[in-house]
């Protein structure tokens, strides 16, 4: 974008859909630090919306799911209306088969780049299984194993499944004299912007989420993932997201760096969530045997890297 916009023409130029606004803020965050000798300026619309020469707005993603497809035509239209021989690009880490389906005929004979899905195992983060009797036992893991050598790591990202679950979880472990945060959809955009921008100064080191952060939210300092809760597609009883599996994995080791992420399986619907992720990815997830063994989760953040 900002090799195609001219900072002569005083008007919007090029528009950056995100699926979140945290995503969205961290597009503006990167745009302006490589434009800054430019001259070309950027605005964040999460609304109102703010008009500039390039603008990032919330809005849903050009995609056909999540019932986003009205929504992505009429994008579509308009600015083939009002801009017929603009340039479309569309990026994301995963694109099921729907999507593409989808992609194709909304923008017909355009390149296309994917990379095989094998390769997206992101081999650099170790991914652990950790059979756990029941919900209880899930917050003395964290606190009492992972936990453990918490200062020896960087910054945790726990998943849960629901809102209800960042402060059951977030409660637990303040209990504990644990400083953690949380953030889930309902919050206000202050009160989410304050929440995130407190984490990536490191002012905490544990951030509870639901989905909202599973997708392109970048901290170099996280290395840990936790998915208190499976991801499981809305509306199924053990069909796994595979691509929000993908994501939340992601969020460990970025930019190359190692990383480790436990999966907390309770009870035989997680067990098969777990299976159907290794056979989609063809990759086997070790597990750490023993739930109660400090030393079985020293062994695997060593092995992992994280520990010395």
């Amino acid at each position: 974008m900002l090799s195609r916009v001219n900072p002569n023409l005083k008007i919007p130029q090029a528009i950056c859909i995100c699926p979140t606004r945290e995503l969205a803020q961290q597009n503006k965050a990167v745009l302006m630090r490589m434009g800054k000798f430019t001259g070309i300026t950027c605005a964040c619309a999460i609304p109102p919306a703010q008009k500039d020469y390039v603008s990032i707005s919330r809005m849903p993603p050009i995609t056909d799911q999540d019932g986003f497809r009205s929504d992505s035509e009429r994008i579509m239209r308009d600015i083939q209306k009002s801009a017929g021989g603009c340039q479309v690009l569309l990026f994301s880490a995963t694109f099921n088969e729907k999507v593409k389906d989808f992609v194709t005929k909304v923008i017909r004979d355009g390149n296309q780049i994917f990379v095989k899905k094998e390769e997206l195992t992101l081999e650099k983060v170790k991914q652990y299984k950790v059979q756990i009797p029941d919900e209880t036992a899930k917050i003395e893991v964290i606190r009492d194993k992972i936990f453990e050598f918490g200062q020896k790591v960087g910054q945790v990202i726990i998943f849960v499944k629901t809102r209800q679950s960042t402060k059951n979880v977030r409660n637990a472990l303040t209990r504990e004299d644990y400083v953690c945060s949380s953030i889930q959809g309902s919050l206000d955009q202050s009160e989410r912007e304050k929440i995130i921008q407190e984490f990536k100064d490191g002012y905490t080191k544990v951030l509870i989420s639901t989905g909202v952060l599973a997708r392109g939210f970048d901290q170099a300092q996280v290395n840990l993932v936790i998915n208190y809760d499976m991801p499981i597609k809305y509306g199924t009883r053990d069909e796994p997201d595979y691509e929000v599996y993908l994501h939340r994995v992601g969020r460990a080791g970025r930019f190359g760096r190692k990383g480790a992420v436990f999966n907390l399986l309770c009870g035989e619907t997680d067990n098969v969530v777990m299976r159907k992720i290794e056979d989609y990815f063809q990759h086997q997830v070790p597990e750490v045997r023993n739930w109660k063994s400090e030393e079985d989760f020293e062994t695997a953040l060593k092995d992992a890297g994280l520990l010395e």
